[in-house]
């Protein structure tokens, strides 16, 4: 549905807003009675006031017929408005050069011209004049697609419009939220919001309003399948519309009348409305409402089984909507300049706030202190007190915040040195001798029997898992340090999945110990709300430290169990256990190298990353162990999505 733009009028002390509407802004007509009127007044000798005042009248009335003009005329506005010093006028002409150019699709241009506005406006704190000017930025929001936005800045307005017991202006902003409900599929809020603006058409007799608001209820009513209640609604803008004149209105009505009798089944009927409609809006203009127009109009001749007359419709459906399509892509394009254009905007808007405050803090600083004298010394004095003992106090968490920086320097650079020395020493060690037992392999070709060379390939085989298991936590542990929580991407994931993954990767070096894993996952603790790669990682450290830990022909128990919103994972292994001191120590960052029961070599690097992830996801990590007896690792992460 087509948005207005409020547009102001001269030289009151409450500025009057005006709606005019996108759908008629087409017509062109021979003769303007009023634009002849205000031209031959403009003629004669004026008074620079007298002169702004019906300049912008025929701005306004030419915004009606052609935009063009209008522009030319809100230049002239603008013009004379700064030779005359007027910061009002000024306002005034950025109010019509933005809702212009707003229509006209250039969006970046308009929301300059709109902000500029807004600026004298609360500079001047002209309540009607914000209010005019949130309501222009609103609607650019509607036509960008930025309904939220939107929603804000109607609001706003409204609540001026209240305080000012302008009664017009909340039929406007209610019928502006109204369309912006539609738009948004809200139909509810829609039809709340526009009655309220229709009760106050009602009131004040305002029959083109009243036509166009009853039209915009009946097609949320169509929407809903109240087809009786829209066709009483539609009728009745119907003929509203017809007794003024207003065809744009008019041809909504048909097109709506067109809809109902098809929806009844009345396809001669809805054919005699949907070429009513098709003849107005071929008057009034405007591709979006023609395509709508081609798409009743084909369904009612498909109805009727007029195969050809349907396909004709189509062809100029397809042309309609090449050009609309062209239309939006320019439309985009602006967009996207706006948006740059809008936090630009509300940066600068924000600081002029700020220097305009602080200038009146200094004002009634001097002027108190010519006043008060002595006083004011003494005020002044303690008030230097009061700021001295305040900077102190900032400066002393100043230097807190440096000393806490520094302590994560040291621990950064000391995981650095870690990474290095795990890099030197545990990565190179297995490189160096998987390349020994490949030379070795190489030299005794031919003079090892198969069990020494199957004895060979499993110590081989050993290594590269090892130096696999590391490489990936490194590159994990790098993208982390990276791209930090950016890079955790959630969804719901099921934690057999990854638990048969992990025991299929594993399987060789479970083999080589004779490891029996034993799983068994709760009904209601099957799934996780987790990034998969963080899983992946998780399962896989804490499952290999089982292993590694394990004695020869053991088991591994997993299982899983609800605990609240969280689903909790237990990987309990019967090995070698830990002490207090290594357990305490465990997640607070690297521990040292240990070997496992097979002489497996460690970093420590997963534990620590595994820790790290589950808490970044909104989960949890822990152990309990003896030395001796084998310890249990659990994790726990989200069951679902968390509500926002």
């Amino acid at each position: 549905m087509p948005f207005v733009m409020a547009l102001v009028m001269p030289y009151r002390q409450t500025a009057l807003s005006f709606w005019l509407w996108l759908l008629t802004a087409s017509l062109t007509f021979a003769q303007n009675p009023t634009i002849d009127s205000l031209k031959r007044v403009l003629a004669t000798e004026l008074a620079d006031d007298s002169r702004l005042f019906t300049l912008q009248y025929i701005s306004a009335e030419y915004w009606k017929m052609d935009i063009d003009t209008a522009i030319l005329y809100s230049e002239e506005v603008l013009q004379l408005a700064q030779e005359m010093d007027y910061e009002r006028g000024i306002g005034n002409a950025y109010i019509l050069l933005g809702a212009s150019y707003t229509y006209l699709g250039s969006y970046p241009l308009a929301l300059d011209y709109l902000y500029q506005a807004l600026a004298i406006y609360e500079k001047q704190e002209d309540r009607e004049g914000i209010a005019i000017a949130l309501e222009n930025i609103g609607i650019l929001f509607v036509e960008q697609g930025q309904y939220q936005k939107a929603l804000v800045h109607f609001d706003s307005c409204l609540v001026i419009k209240k305080e000012n017991h302008d009664t017009y202006g909340q039929g406007d902003i209610y019928s502006s939220m109204g369309s912006l409900y539609l738009r948004m599929g809200e139909l509810s809020n829609a039809v709340s919001a526009l009655s309220k603006g229709l009760n106050i058409w009602k009131d004040l007799r305002i029959y083109h309003r009243w036509g166009e608001t009853e039209n915009l209820i009946a097609n949320t009513y169509l929407n809903q399948g109240r087809v009786e209640e829209a066709k009483t609604l539609f009728t009745h803008a119907k003929q509203l519309s017809d007794s003024i004149g207003n065809k744009g209105d008019l041809a909504i009505s048909y097109q709506g009348l067109a809809e109902c009798a098809l929806a009844e089944g009345d396809f001669a009927l809805a054919k005699a409305h949907g070429l009513t409609s098709y003849q107005l809006q071929t008057e009034v203009g405007g591709f979006s409402e023609l395509v709508a127009n081609y798409e009743l109009l084909i369904a009612i001749e498909k109805a009727l089984e007029n195969k050809s007359k349907a396909f004709d419709y189509a062809e100029l459906l397809m042309k309609a909507k090449d050009s609309v399509f062209n239309e939006e892509k320019v439309k985009a394009i602006a967009e996207l300049e706006a948006l740059q254009r809008f936090d630009q905007l509300e940066k600068e808007r924000a600081l002029v706030k700020q220097r305009d405050k602080s200038r009146l803090l200094l004002y009634r600083t001097i002027t108190t202190t010519v006043v008060v004298g002595l006083v004011v010394l003494c005020i002044v004095g303690f008030r230097g007190y009061r700021i001295k003992s305040r900077a102190n106090i900032r400066i002393s968490q100043q230097r807190d915040e440096i000393q806490s920086q520094n302590k994560q320097l040291q621990s950064l650079n000391s995981i650095k040195d870690k990474v290095f020395s795990i890099i030197a020493h545990d990565l190179r060690s297995p490189i160096n001798s998987l390349e020994a037992l490949l030379s070795l392999v190489n030299a005794t070709q031919g003079s090892v029997s198969k069990e020494e060379l199957s004895g060979i390939f499993g110590r081989i085989s050993k290594n590269v898992h090892g130096v696999s298991t590391l490489l990936n936590n490194l590159l994990y542990w790098g993208r982390s340090q990276m791209e930090g929580e950016a890079t955790l991407r959630p969804e719901l994931l099921s934690l057999n999945t990854y638990l048969i993954e992990a025991i299929q990767v594993l399987e060789e070096v479970m083999k080589g110990k004779q490891i029996e894993i034993q799983v068994e996952l709760d009904e209601a603790a099957h799934s996780v709300w987790a990034d998969p790669e963080v899983l992946r990682l998780v399962i896989r450290n804490l499952l290999n430290n089982a292993i590694k830990f394990s004695h020869s022909a053991s088991s591994v128990e997993i299982r899983s169990e609800a605990e609240g919103s969280q689903t909790k994972l237990w990987v309990v292994d019967h090995g070698i256990g830990m002490d207090e001191a290594t357990k305490n120590s465990l997640f607070r960052g690297y521990v040292d190298s240990q070997r496992g029961t097979g002489s497996e070599k460690g970093t420590g690097l997963g534990l620590m990353l595994s820790y790290e992830f589950t808490v970044k996801s909104g989960g949890g990590m822990g152990v309990n162990s003896e030395l001796g007896r084998g310890s249990q690792f659990w994790f726990t992460l989200p069951t679902s999505e968390p509500k926002a």
